[in-house]
C-alpha cells in the first residue's frame, strides 16, 4: 500500500509486464464513492497519475483502478494519513485495559504505543502492518533466489530487471523470489549488480492475523513507559519497587519473540 500524507498531492505510479498503450485511473474513496476518472502519464510498462489535495483532504484508504484496454486493470491502493510513519497495531485503549487504569487520550499513552511498535520493528526488521503496491529496488543475486524484505508476502504483482519486466518467476512461503518457472532446470539467475531489479509486491498481516505474540510484546513494553517511565525503582513509605528491566529495555523473551520473525539471510 503507498501512503500519501493528508492535505498534499501526491505522484502514484504502476508498473505492467508490457507496454500498456492509453490507461485511465479511476479514483474511489474506501465507501466506493468515485472522486475522479482521469488519465495517466507515463511511458513504457510504468503509469502514473496525480493525486491532488482536494482528494487526499480526510484520511481514508483510496483504491485507484488502472484500466488498460489491452492489458485490463490493475489496482493500487493509497493510504492517507497524518503521517508517513506505519500505522501503530496496538491501541492506547487496550493499554489502559490491560493496565487497568489510565486514559486513552493521554498523550504519555499515546506515545508510549507508537514508540512500543516502533521498537518492535526495528528489533523484527519488519513493517508488520499490511502494505499493497509497495515498491522495492534490490540488489540481483547473481543466483536464482532473491529475499523480499518484508513478510509475509502475499503476492507479487511485477518483476523489473532495470527496463525490462520479468514474467517468469515463482515465490515460496518464506518471501524467496525464484527467477524462472518453477519446476524448470536449469533456473535463470538475478543478474548480480546494485538497484537492478524493482519488485511491486503485497506484504503484511491484516488485523485478523495479525501475530498475538507481537501484539503481546509491544503491549508489555508500552504499559512499561507507561508505568515505570524514566525509573528503575520507585519506593512510597515502607514499600520498595525494584523493575527488572528499564521501561525501553527487553527481555530475553521478547527479543526471542521478535527475531523469530526477521528475513532469514
Amino acid at each position: 500500500m503507498q501512503r500519501v500524507l493528508l492535505d498534499s498531492p501526491a505522484t502514484i505510479q504502476v508498473t505492467y509486464e508490457s507496454d500498456p498503450g492509453v490507461v485511465t485511473a479511476d479514483i474511489y474513496q474506501s465507501d466506493g464513492t468515485l472522486l475522479a476518472s482521469q488519465s495517466t502519464g507515463g511511458t513504457g510498462t510504468t503509469r502514473t497519475t496525480t493525486l491532488t489535495s482536494a482528494q487526499t483532504a480526510s484520511v481514508d484508504r483510496l483504491r485507484v483502478v488502472w484500466d488498460s484496454p489491452e492489458l485490463g486493470q490493475r489496482i493500487t491502493y493509497v493510504q492517507v494519513a497524518g503521517s508517513l510513519q506505519p500505522t501503530a497495531f496496538i491501541t492506547a485503549q487496550e493499554v489502559v485495559d490491560y493496565l487497568g487504569r489510565g486514559e486513552a487520550d493521554d498523550p504519555g499513552v499515546v506515545f508510549a504505543v507508537d514508540s512500543a511498535c516502533d521498537v518492535c520493528r526495528t528489533i523484527a526488521e519488519q513493517a508488520f502492518s499490511q502494505g499493497f503496491s509497495d515498491t522495492v529496488i534490490l540488489d540481483g543475486t547473481g543466483t536464482d533466489a532473491m529475499l523480499l524484505p518484508e513478510l509475509p508476502v502475499l503476492a507479487v504483482t511485477s518483476v523489473m530487471e532495470d527496463t525490462t519486466a520479468v514474467t517468469e518467476y515463482s515465490l515460496n512461503g518464506n518471501g524467496v523470489l525464484y527467477r524462472g518457472a518453477a519446476g524448470v532446470d536449469p533456473r535463470p539467475v538475478w543478474p548480480k549488480g546494485r538497484q537492478n531489479i524493482t519488485v511491486t509486491y503485497d506484504h503484511g498481516y491484516d488485523d485478523y492475523d495479525f501475530p498475538d505474540d507481537i501484539r503481546m510484546v509491544a503491549l508489555s513494553i508500552a504499559s512499561r513507559l507507561v508505568v515505570q517511565g524514566a525509573a528503575a525503582e520507585e519506593s512510597v513509605g515502607d514499600v520498595r519497587v525494584k523493575y527488572s528491566v528499564a521501561a525501553s529495555d527487553l527481555t530475553a523473551n521478547e527479543i526471542r519473540i521478535l527475531k523469530k520473525y526477521r528475513q532469514v539471510r
